[in-house]
């Protein structure tokens, strides 16, 4: 609460945001991805197995799907979060 307080009291209610721009920026590409990653992995499963519906798969096919959606997702994620860490350290 101590931080909380200093912080209203030196910069406002918006001083509580300071520094949210750029991870919120961030977030947004990555879920973009992630998402249409997932949707093209069900196409594909769906395609495999013949029947074409992503909406008619089970659910270890709909994990594969999410499985397949981390790997375009890692690779935007991946270079910046390797230069969060060497910043922080």
């Amino acid at each position: 609460m101590d931080v909380v307080t200093k912080t209203m009291k030196a910069d406002g209610p918006l001083g509580l945001y300071r520094g949210m721009s750029a991870p919120l920026a961030g977030v947004t590409p990555i879920f973009a991805v992630n998402f249409w990653a997932y949707g093209l992995g069900k196409r594909i499963i769906a395609g495999q197995r013949g029947h074409g519906d992503p909406n008619k798969l089970s659910l270890v096919d709909i994990g594969f799907a999410g499985a397949f959606s981390a790997l375009p997702t890692t690779a935007i994620m991946a270079p910046g979060e390797r230069i969060k860490c060497i910043m922080q350290t």
